[in-house]
């Protein structure tokens, strides 16, 4: 199975997942995904870094067009994080359950099957609120 954006998560222990992000030495300049120049000031190589592993749930919407990799209706978002990021991905959770502020966190998630099959980090309610 193949790992989708491999250089912007790692798996954690089971299905958690931790987002990383890239922070120049030189300027303080945060990006997801993480990126090998800063650019804001262009310095080479920043550090790469995990990030928190609760964020807030931005916004969020209802897709009804089936995608290759998985069935419609299915739920994408955007997740703010501590780290003053914005995320988007997919929302592993009905719509109807989700609210704009509620807290979230990274999980791993497959998608598709067989030789299409991927996984990939999804954001899923947080367990503690």
């Amino acid at each position: 199975m193949n790992k989708l954006n491999a250089d912007s998560w790692k798996q954690v222990s089971g299905d958690q997942a931790v987002l990383l992000m890239s922070e120049c030495g030189n300027c303080g300049k945060r990006n997801f995904p993480p990126l090998l120049y800063c650019p804001n000031c262009h310095a080479e190589n920043p550090e790469k870094k995990e990030m928190s592993r609760i964020g807030t749930l931005y916004s969020f919407s209802r897709v009804h067009i089936k995608h290759k990799l998985y069935p419609a209706p299915y739920v994408v978002g955007y997740v703010d994080f501590p780290e003053g990021l914005r995320v988007f991905g997919q929302v592993r959770a009905n719509a109807e359950e989700l609210r704009i502020g509620m807290k979230v966190e990274p999980s791993v998630c497959s998608f598709g099957e067989d030789e299409e099959a991927v996984v990939a980090y999804c954001f899923v309610p947080a367990e503690k609120e």
